[in-house]
Parts: structure tokens; C-alpha cells; sequence
């Protein structure tokens, strides 16, 4: 029998190996088991893991942490430490910012060709990973994550294949991210399907149903690519040629290389050439492309100057300049700012948001004391015996409406402690379906007063502050909002 290998639960607060401050749980994290955290004395954002269990396990762990450390790729998360605590072991990673493909399709199937494009870069990053005599088998949509430039990153080589003993040669979980990709469904019976996936479709034969089989729009070539990683015998034992994965994914590269966009249309900037640059030519061509940008947006601003509001560029005075990309992270359904929103007018009104309560309401008769100026006011989460993440809360909070659709800098809230782990998202109205709010930005931390900056381009006209841990108030946890600040 199997020892097993228990992922504990944290508190936002805590301090791992005195120095790896936890700010909140990832959010594709099993039982809350993956922090995000700032590194304390390096001053850095980070992924923790905290593992505990029988020393034979986690002397596996530790070994297949320390093969994992050697490999530096710009496709893979870099493993920073590790270390022991008692019986526990902690693993401490490059913090990843975008999404997980896990994450992304909360909104539903992606675009197939952002699909194609991710897996060329994953069979490539896989390939990397092989030649260099490590594995990843265990691989799934939650780590796989797509990078606000549109990069592929994972996470979790060999770390993983030691927490689950639920094997798979790489092929056969290339195909199975392509697969739930494209079709919001897990093609593996014998695995629990991924968080929001439903399980595969078969047909009458009791066979897998094809992706072009569920939906429309799907290229060929993508579907066969797909279903041979699945399905072939070939790729039914790990492959001893590091390239095999890139031939298998070879014919992808014969499709439109377009910019492709997820679902709800948000478009998502992946990299047009396939051939990664090395880091040398990559920061030289950032540094020709920077100083080009710089010199274009003087000469207009100059020419704009010369010119006047009635000259022969008004667009200067009468639009506000949209963000090409805002990231992975889904934006705003409200239309582009205009100079009618260029300055954020005040705060019209706050109400108290908590969709997952027994009631639906959390002090609501005070929720009003965050804008009234007085710092002394304030309004308060109920006091709860535990972190919201032990009793399965995943948070409450607040509705900012700003009375129309605004585009503000940043969101700046004053708490009554630090120790608040928070995220901005835009909302359609002020009791709001949580499930229709976006998450724009993370709240700043460490100090009582926390900022998050919004994202250029993101507009809307209500906005929610949604807090996700809160800190120990006496022998409970509670928050207190004194003040919030939208410009």
C-alpha cells in the first residue's frame, strides 16, 4: 500500500522558514496547499508548497525536487529552495503570473487556434524538459500556465510525479490538455476530471468522442494531432527520444499563426514566431523595441503640442489610449474609456457582497463608513472561529459603484491591520453573480494601507473588493474597511 503524502492547509500570514510570508492560496490549488507568498528577504514573489508525511515520501520529494532545481528554461517555473519543518517538507518556485488553462476555461472552450499555438510551445518545453533527463508525468491544465506576454510555463516537473502516483508517459497528458483545451471536458475516465471540466463524451462504440465531434470550428489537423496523443499505442510507454512530442506536434505548425483568442473574445497575445529567441537577443530586441516606442510617442506628443486641440490631431484630445493586451487575465465587458471617463468621478455608493454567506449580507448597515473620510469609521467582516480557507469560505467583501463606467489608475483601500490578502474585480451590477466578476489585479501587501493597480483599458462602473484571507483579531478573523479609494 501507498504511504501517503498529505498537502496541509496554511494561513494567509504565515511565516515559511522565516522568511516566505503566504499572501493567499493559488487559485487552481488543491485543499489550499499552493501559496502565493513574498519572499521576505529577496523582496520577490514566489510559490510555496508545504507537504507532509511519512520520510520515505518525502525523501522522494526532495530528491525529485533537487533534479528538478538543475534545469533553467524560460518554459518552465524555476525551483528557488527547499527545505524541512518537523515532518513537512516545503518547496518554494517561481511564481508564475497569468492563468492556468484550468483557470482560463472557467469561461468555456478556448479558441482552437490559441489552442494549436500552445501546443507548439508546450511540445517544445516538453522536449527541453526531456533532453535534460527529467520528467513530467503528471501533467494537467492547472499546470500549464499561459503568461500575460501569451508564453507557455509550467510547473511542477518531478514535484508532481512524486505528490501522485497517478502516472502518464507526457504524450498521453499532452494530448489530454489539448483535448480539455478544446472541449472543457477530460478525456480520461480513470482520473478524476479537473475542477469545472465535464467528463468525456463516447459514442455508441464506447470510443472517445473527437473534438470536431463536440464542436464546430476545429482544424483537422488539430483534431488528429489531438486524438493520436490520446489514442496511439506508440505513445503508450514514456518516449526515450526527446524530440518524439515535437514530431507529434510537428503538423500544428502548418496552421494560421494569427493572433488567436480565448472564449468571450478577449484577445490574448501569443508570440508569432515559433523559434524561441535566446535570453541575449530576446533583451536586445526588447531594448530596440522599447527605444523606438519611447522616441514615437515623443515625437507625437510634440507634434500634438505644436498642434493645439483644433489641430490636425485631435485624437489626442478626445480618446484615451487602450492597452494592446491586459494579459491571460479576463478584462471587462464595458466599452473602451473615453474622455468622458478619463477622471473617475466619486465613489456614488458601497454595498456589502457576500455571495457565499447563509444570508447574503455582512454588516450592512455600516458599509457606507468606507467612503465617508473618516478613518476612524469603518465597516467589518463578521469574526470567524477560523481562515476563511479551513472553513471553506472563498471569501466576501464589498461593491464599489463609481456611479458610470470609469477607468481608474488603481483601487486603494485602508484596513485597520495588515494581514488582509485581497483581489479588485469588475462586477456587472452591485449584487453580482460571483461567477460573472473579473479578477483585474491582487491587493498590495504588507502594510494596512493596500493598493491594487488596475490594468490599462479595464473599465466598468462597479468594482469589488473580494477578501480572501483575513487577519487574527483577538480569537478571531476578522477585517475592518476604514476607507477605499478609487482614482
Amino acid at each position: 500500500m501507498t504511504e501517503r503524502v498529505d498537502e496541509i492547509r496554511m494561513a494567509a500570514g504565515e511565516l515559511v522558514a522565516g522568511r516566505y510570508r503566504l499572501t493567499a492560496p493559488a487559485r487552481d490549488s488543491p485543499a489550499h496547499s499552493l501559496w502565493h507568498a513574498d519572499d521576505d528577504i529577496l523582496g520577490r514573489e514566489v510559490a510555496v508548497r508545504l507537504v507532509c508525511g511519512p520520510p520515505s515520501r518525502l525523501a522522494e520529494l526532495q530528491a525529485a525536487a533537487t533534479r528538478a532545481g538543475g534545469l533553467v528554461h524560460d518554459g518552465v517555473a524555476a525551483l528557488y529552495d527547499m527545505g524541512t519543518a518537523a515532518n513537512c517538507v516545503y518547496i518554494v518556485r517561481e511564481w508564475v503570473p497569468g492563468e492556468s488553462l484550468q483557470a482560463l476555461l472557467s469561461a468555456g472552450p478556448l479558441d482552437a487556434q490559441m489552442v494549436s499555438e500552445v501546443g507548439v510551445q508546450l511540445a517544445d518545453i516538453l522536449a527541453a524538459v526531456a533532453r535534460a533527463g527529467l520528467r513530467h508525468q503528471r501533467l494537467h491544465l492547472g499546470n500549464v500556465i499561459i503568461t500575460p506576454n501569451g508564453g507557455v510555463k509550467i510547473t511542477d516537473i518531478e514535484t508532481a510525479d512524486a505528490l501522485d502516483s497517478r502516472h502518464a508517459p507526457e504524450a498521453r497528458w499532452f494530448g489530454g490538455v489539448l483535448y480539455g483545451a478544446l472541449t472543457a471536458r477530460w478525456p480520461y475516465a480513470q482520473l478524476p476530471a479537473p475542477s469545472g471540466l465535464h467528463e468525456a463524451v463516447t459514442g455508441d462504440d464506447g470510443r472517445l468522442s473527437s473534438p470536431t465531434q463536440l464542436r464546430a470550428g476545429v482544424p483537422a489537423v488539430l483534431d488528429a494531432v489531438t486524438m493520436r496523443a490520446l489514442t496511439s499505442r506508440e505513445f503508450g510507454v514514456p518516449t526515450r527520444d526527446p524530440d518524439d512530442i515535437c514530431r507529434l506536434a510537428d503538423p500544428l505548425k502548418s496552421l494560421p499563426r494569427s493572433q488567436p483568442t480565448r472564449a468571450g473574445g478577449d484577445e490574448m497575445l501569443l508570440p508569432e514566431p515559433h523559434t524561441p529567441l535566446s535570453p541575449g537577443r530576446r533583451r536586445a530586441w526588447l531594448a530596440v523595441g522599447l527605444s523606438v516606442t519611447t522616441a514615437l510617442v515623443l515625437v507625437l506628443w510634440i507634434a500634438a503640442r505644436i498642434a493645439g486641440p483644433n489641430g490636425p490631431i485631435p485624437f489626442f484630445h478626445n480618446r484615451d489610449p487602450v492597452a494592446a493586451n491586459a494579459g491571460p487575465t479576463k478584462t471587462a465587458t464595458a466599452p473602451a474609456a473615453t474622455s468622458s471617463s478619463a477622471q473617475v468621478p466619486p465613489i456614488a455608493a458601497v454595498h456589502d457582497y457576500d455571495p457565499f454567506g447563509n444570508d447574503g449580507s455582512e454588516d450592512p448597515g455600516r458599509v457606507g463608513l468606507t467612503f465617508d473620510g473618516n478613518p476612524a469609521t469603518a465597516w467589518s467582516t463578521d469574526g470567524y472561529k477560523a481562515p476563511l480557507s479551513l472553513i471553506g469560505k472563498r471569501g466576501v467583501g464589498v461593491v464599489v459603484d463609481v456611479g458610470r463606467a470609469a477607468t481608474p489608475h488603481d483601487v486603494s483601500v485602508v484596513f485597520d491591520q495588515p494581514g488582509t490578502s485581497w483581489e479588485l474585480r469588475t462586477a456587472d451590477g452591485p449584487s453580482p453573480d460571483f461567477g460573472k466578476t473579473v479578477r483585474v489585479a491582487q491587493g498590495s501587501t504588507g502594510s494596512a494601507t493596500s493598493t491594487a493597480a488596475v490594468p490599462a483599458g479595464v473599465s466598468s462602473r462597479y468594482w469589488v473588493i473580494w477578501l480572501t484571507a483575513l487577519p487574527q483579531s483577538g480569537d478571531v478573523y476578522r477585517s475592518q474597511i476604514k476607507e477605499i479609494t478609487v482614482r
